[in-house]
């Protein structure tokens, strides 16, 4: 039996398709995550419709910030066992003249997940091809 099946972690997975534009970003990067976690747990679907409800319950949009401190309280959650967030091929987020670029955005948010510090190894795991090096997160 794994951890999941045991209820004893959660895992929220993104893949960044080089065919789907919509799939190359923070912005779309962010519902996934919070849409997933907070299906497998109570606590952080209590998170989830906190965030909504601070929207005018689905009026308004929340930026990219808000989802940015919904996910980090999600994977804070005392009552949660270890969450895994997997971003496969991160390499397709366009690396652009913008500033930032997707793909920085992403790896920004990588940044502010691993310095929360939790309490298991590992709480993000990231795939790229060759031409992007993800030494910085080993």
């Amino acid at each position: 039996m794994t951890l999941h099946d045991d209820g004893k972690a959660s895992m929220a997975y993104f893949y960044f398709d080089f065919r789907d534009v919509d799939k190359q970003n923070l912005h779309n990067l962010l519902p996934s995550l919070l849409i997933q976690l907070s299906a497998r747990s109570d606590p952080c679907c209590d998170t989830l419709s906190r965030l909504y409800s601070s929207h005018d319950r689905g009026v308004r949009k929340p930026n990219d910030r808000a989802m940015i401190e919904c996910l980090k309280e999600m994977l804070v959650l005392n009552a949660q066992g270890p969450t895994y967030i997997i971003m496969d091929a991160i390499d397709e987020c366009p690396l652009t003249s913008t500033v930032p670029s997707p793909r920085e955005e992403v790896l920004e948010l990588v940044d502010e997940l691993v310095d929360l510090h939790l309490p298991y190894a590992s709480p993000v795991a990231l795939s790229s091809t060759f031409g992007l090096s993800l030494n910085r997160y080993r």
